[in-house]
């Protein structure tokens, strides 16, 4: 699905790791910033970003708005039930 290869255990070691993956077919790697200095990380380690109309860019801002709703749902449902599933005082 996705990756975070800008985290801080892995400084020093993405050449590796890239070249590990690859050698057991990973062809590609999408990986996730968190924020504004991720996000700039990551294109730094990848020497490219998506342009805004990018239909790769598109697609992905898609799934994540939809993971983003469907998080936020699970999130309020579990609020809802926790009630019903505590015990005591």
């Amino acid at each position: 699905t996705h990756c975070h290869l800008n985290m801080p255990q892995f400084k020093g070691q993405i050449e590796a790791i890239i070249d590990e993956a690859k050698a057991v077919g990973v062809e590609r790697f999408v990986s996730v910033a968190f924020d504004e200095a991720s996000s700039d990380e990551i294109v730094s380690l990848s020497g490219r970003s998506l342009a805004a109309g990018d239909p790769v860019r598109l697609f992905l801002e898609s799934v994540a708005a939809i993971i983003t709703q469907q998080r936020v749902l699970i999130d309020f449902a579990a609020k809802q039930n926790l009630l019903a599933y505590s015990s005591g005082d």
